[in-house]
C-alpha cells in the first residue's frame, strides 16, 4: 500500500475519531433497570446513635421534574435524564426536621452534574464532592432558614436537608450535625449503581468533550466545504475540473501554441500539499487550544489575551520576511501605524466571528429539539461567518494607507521595473484565490476567496522587479496591486508617461481588454519597439468577451487573421501571448483559467522573456502580419459595465462537472470494448 493512501486512510480515521468521540465515551455501560429507591432510603435505626435520635415522620414518591433546575444544561436535556425521586422525613426529639431525598438519574455523569449549588465552604466531615447550602432568614447572621447538602454515589443523588422549625429560628449548631450525619449515612448504605439505558438509545452526556470537539472538526470540513463551494462558483477552477486539457485544440499549422498544462498541474499538486499541511497545523493549533482550555482554570485569559498576541505576532513575522524577500511588502510607507490599525482591527474581526460561531455551537450542542433554539444558533453562526469573512477590510484598507507610490517604489528596489498595463474597467475583476505564500495569516484565517485579479500579477511580478501602474484619476486611497503613478487627465500627460516608462521597464505585462486607452498603448509598444519585451494577459472571461479583446488586440498589433488561434468554450482556453526574437506570435494555452494557471504563466514565460537580451521589434514577422484594422466598434464606452467577477452559479457548474466526468468514463469504456473487439477479431 502506497504511502499516500496510508496517510489518507489515517486522516479519515482522526476525523471519525474526532466526530464520535463524545458518542463512544458517553456511552452507558450497563443495561440495568431502575432501582427501588423506597428500599435504598436510609432507616432511623440507622441514623441512631452517638447521641443522635430520629424518627421517620413521611414517605413518598417525589417528582423529579421539580427536584432541580436547569442550571447550565437545557430543562428537556436534564428531563430526559431524571429518572424517579423519593423523600423520607425525620424528626429530632428537640423539633428539629430533616429529610433526604432521592434522586436517581440514567448516568453517574447527570448525578454529579446537577447537584444543587453551594453557597458556603464544605466543613470537615462531609463525603469528596459534597456541596452545602445555607439559606438566612433574614434575621442576624447566626440565625438560619434552611440547610442542605448534596453529594452523589453512583446514579443517584442523595440530598439531606434541614428546615426552620414553625415556632423558631433553625439552630446551625443543632441542625448542621444532623444534616452531615444524614448525608454520609446516607451514603454508606447506597450500592455503586451502574449506568442505565436510556429508551431512546445512546446517551452522549460528556457535553463538554463534545464542545472541546468539534472546533478541531470544524477546521477541516470548513476547509473542505469552503474550498469546493469556491471551485464551484469560479469559472477558471470549473474549467480545469472539466478537464479542458484532455482536448486538442484544433489550431491551424500557421499559429505556434505552447500548452502549459504539464507545468500548471505540477503547480497545482504542489499547491494542494501545502493547502493540506496549512490545514493540518490549523487543526493541530486548535487542538492544542482546546487542551489548553480542558486543562487550565483561566481559558479566558488565553482566549482573551495570549492568543491574539500569538496571531499578532505571526503577522508582524509575515511583514517582516516580505520585506526581506523583496517581494511587495505588505506595508510600504511608515508601516508602524497602519501595521497596527490593520492588525489589531483584523483581529477585532476574527475573533469576534470565532466568538458567534462558538457561541452558535454551544446553543446547538446544549439545546434541546425545539426548532427556535436551532435556529438561534444557525443565526449565531451564519453571523460569525459574515464578521468573519470582513476580518481582511481593516487590513486591507491599512495597506491602502501605507503603499507605496510608483516613484518611491523605483527608489527603494534597483531592480529593472515591470509596467503593468490595464483597463480601468478590469480594475474590480475578481476571482477565486488559492492559498498561498502570497496570502497574510489574517486573509488565511478570513477565508475569503475571490479576490482581486490584478493583485495576484502584481504580486508574482514583483519578483521580477517592481511594478509599477498608472493609478487611476479620483482614487481616494491606491488600489493594492501595482504601486500608483498619478497624472492629470490630459492624455499627452499619461500617454508620455506610458512611453517613459516602457523604455525603462524590463516587462510590459497587458491586461487584455477593450478600453480606447488600452488600445493606444497596444500601439505604442509597437511604435516604442517594446512588442519583444511585452505579454499579453487574457483574463478569465467568457468566450465571447474573450473573442472581442482578442480582436481589439489583434487589429492593434496588426495580426493577420490567420495568425489567430481559435477559441473554444470547452477548453484549451487562451491565457496568454508573447513574441519571439524575430516577431512570431506564441500562443499559451491551458487547461483551465484558475489563479495557478495565472501564476505558471508568469514563472514559465515572464522569465524566458527576462533572460532574453533587450531588442527592438516593432511590429510582428512578415508572415503574421496583417492590415490595421478598424476596432472602434468593439471598444468598450464608458457607460459599458465593468468586468467585476468571475463567479459563477454552483449547481450548473456541478452539472457541467459531472456530464464531463460521465463522458470521459464513457468514453474509456467504449474504447476498451472497441479493443476488446479488434483482439476477437484477429
Amino acid at each position: 500500500m502506497s504511502f499516500r493512501r496510508w496517510i489518507s486512510r489515517l486522516s479519515v480515521g482522526f476525523v471519525l475519531l474526532a466526530l464520535f468521540a463524545p458518542v463512544w465515551f458517553g456511552q452507558v455501560s450497563a443495561q440495568d433497570g431502575p432501582a427501588d429507591l423506597r428500599l435504598l432510603a436510609v432507616t432511623p435505626e440507622r441514623l441512631s446513635g452517638n447521641g443522635i435520635r430520629l424518627e421517620v415522620t413521611d414517605d413518598e414518591a417525589y417528582d423529579v421534574h421539580t427536584a432541580l433546575g436547569a442550571r447550565m444544561i437545557p430543562e428537556e436535556r436534564a428531563g430526559a435524564n431524571l429518572v424517579a425521586g423519593w423523600i423520607r422525613r425525620f424528626v429530632s426529639p428537640d423539633g428539629v426536621e430533616v429529610e433526604v431525598r432521592l434522586i436517581e438519574f440514567t448516568t453517574n455523569y447527570w448525578a454529579a452534574a446537577m447537584r444543587s449549588r453551594g453557597n458556603v465552604e464544605v466543613g470537615e466531615g462531609y463525603p469528596e464532592g459534597a456541596r452545602v447550602f445555607v439559606r438566612q432568614s433574614g434575621a442576624p447572621e447566626t440565625e438560619w432558614a434552611a440547610m442542605w447538602a448534596s453529594a452523589a454515589k453512583g446514579r443517584i443523588q442523595v440530598i439531606a436537608y434541614a428546615r426552620e422549625p414553625t415556632d423558631g429560628h433553625l439552630d446551625r449548631s443543632a441542625a448542621e450535625p444532623l444534616v452531615r450525619h444524614l448525608l454520609v449515612t446516607q451514603l454508606e448504605v447506597l450500592p455503586e449503581l451502574a449506568d442505565i439505558a436510556e429508551p431512546g438509545g445512546v446517551d452522549v452526556s460528556d457535553l463538554r468533550l463534545l464542545l472541546l470537539t468539534i472546533p478541531v472538526v470544524l477546521v477541516p470540513v470548513a476547509a473542505l466545504v469552503g474550498g469546493v463551494g469556491a471551485n464551484l462558483r469560479d469559472r477558471g477552477s470549473v474549467e480545469y475540473l472539466v478537464g479542458g486539457g484532455a482536448r486538442r485544440l484544433p489550431a491551424p499549422a500557421s499559429v505556434v501554441v505552447h500548452d502549459l498544462t504539464a507545468q500548471v498541474r505540477r503547480i497545482r499538486r504542489s499547491s494542494r500539499v501545502r493547502v493540506a499541511i496549512v490545514v493540518a497545523c490549523a487543526t493541530a493549533l486548535v487542538a492544542l487550544s482546546m487542551f489548553i482550555e480542558a486543562s487550565t482554570r483561566f481559558h479566558f485569559l488565553v482566549d482573551a489575551a495570549v492568543a491574539p498576541v500569538l496571531v499578532a505576532a505571526v503577522a508582524v513575522i509575515d511583514i517582516a520576511i516580505r520585506a526581506r524577500n523583496r517581494v511587495q511588502p505588505a506595508f510600504g510607507r511608515e508601516p508602524l501605524l497602519p501595521a497596527a490599525i490593520g492588525i489589531g482591527g483584523s483581529i477585532f474581526f476574527v475573533f469576534g466571528g470565532f466568538f458567534f460561531i462558538m457561541s452558535g455551537v454551544a446553543v446547538w450542542v446544549l439545546s434541546g429539539s425545539t426548532s427556535e433554539q436551532f435556529l438561534g444558533a444557525l443565526v449565531l453562526a451564519v453571523v460569525g461567518v459574515v464578521v468573519l469573512r470582513k476580518a481582511t477590510r481593516p487590513f486591507v484598507h491599512a495597506r491602502r494607507m501605507a503603499a507605496l507610490h510608483a516613484d518611491e517604489a523605483l527608489a527603494a528596489d534597483k531592480r529593472r521595473q515591470v509596467l503593468l498595463l490595464r483597463s480601468f474597467q478590469d480594475d474590480g475583476l475578481r476571482m477565486r484565490m488559492h492559498r498561498s505564500a502570497r496570502h497574510s495569516p489574517v486573509e488565511v484565517v478570513a477565508g475569503q476567496a475571490f479576490e482581486r485579479f490584478e493583485e495576484l500579477l502584481a504580486w508574482s511580478l514583483w519578483r521580477i522587479g517592481p511594478v509599477v501602474a498608472i493609478g487611476q484619476p479620483g482614487e481616494d486611497l491606491p488600489t493594492l496591486g501595482a504601486a500608483r503613478a498619478y497624472f492629470p487627465g490630459d492624455d499627452d500627460t499619461w500617454k508620455q508617461a506610458v512611453r517613459s516608462h516602457s523604455r525603462h521597464s524590463a516587462l510590459v505585462v497587458f491586461i487584455v481588454g477593450r478600453s480606447p486607452g488600452l488600445a493606444w498603448e497596444f500601439r505604442a509598444a509597437c511604435r516604442e519597439g517594446a512588442l519583444a519585451k511585452c505579454l499579453f494577459v487574457f483574463p478569465p472571461v467568457e468566450t465571447d468577451e474573450l473573442g472581442r479583446r482578442l480582436m481589439v488586440l489583434a487589429g492593434s498589433l496588426r495580426l493577420a487573421t490567420h495568425a489567430l488561434p481559435p477559441l473554444s468554450p470547452d477548453g484549451p482556453y487562451l491565457i496568454g501571448l508573447m513574441f519571439d526574437e524575430h516577431g512570431t506570435p506564441i500562443w499559451q494555452f491551458v487547461d483551465g483559467r484558475d489563479d495557478i494557471a495565472y501564476r505558471a504563466l508568469f514563472e514559465n514565460v515572464a522569465e524566458k522573456i527576462i533572460a532574453r537580451p533587450n531588442l527592438m521589434l516593432t511590429a510582428p514577422a512578415a508572415a503574421f502580419e496583417g492590415a490595421e484594422v478598424d476596432v472602434t466598434h468593439l471598444l468598450a464606452g464608458p457607460d459599458e459595465p465593468r468586468t467585476e467577477s468571475t463567479r459563477i452559479s454552483a449547481w450548473p457548474a456541478f452539472r457541467k462537472i459531472a456530464q464531463a466526468k460521465f463522458r470521459r468514463c464513457s468514453d474509456r469504456t467504449a474504447g476498451v470494448a472497441s479493443r476488446f473487439s479488434r483482439a476477437g477479431r484477429r
